[in-house]
């Protein structure tokens, strides 16, 4: 996500919520680039990780600014916030953890889809 979610940018995340693939396990938002979030926009994650839920998904948000993550805390949405891993070294050969097997999103960046691996 890039910039503010409020009231007036909600629609973007039911949008958003049209875009994650049938395949996805874990729906994973970035908001490092969200720049503020106030209720509505707090209410609006609520109701697409609800909405994933529902469908047997998981939400992970990632990376988000320490304003944005003391809103979340506040309202009770501190348990969506992935804690974030170093990265991972490994040779070509090895097989990707399973945490890395998820559809990122990207709002306001277009979306990015991965394939399961097979």
């Amino acid at each position: 996500m890039r910039g503010e979610l409020d009231m007036a940018c909600t629609d973007v995340v039911d949008a958003a919520a049209a875009l994650v693939p049938e395949y996805a396990v874990v729906v994973t938002v970035d908001l490092s680039d969200l720049t503020f979030i106030d209720g509505t926009g707090a209410d609006a994650l609520a109701a697409f990780h609800a909405a994933q839920l529902v469908r047997g998904r998981k939400v992970r948000l990632t990376r988000p600014q320490p304003c944005v993550r003391r809103v979340l805390e506040l309202v009770g949405m501190g348990s969506l916030l992935a804690a974030e891993r170093p990265p991972i070294r490994r040779s070509s050969g090895q097989h990707r953890p399973v945490w890395l097997r998820t559809a990122p999103l990207c709002w306001g960046l277009g979306t990015e889809r991965t394939q399961p691996e097979r």
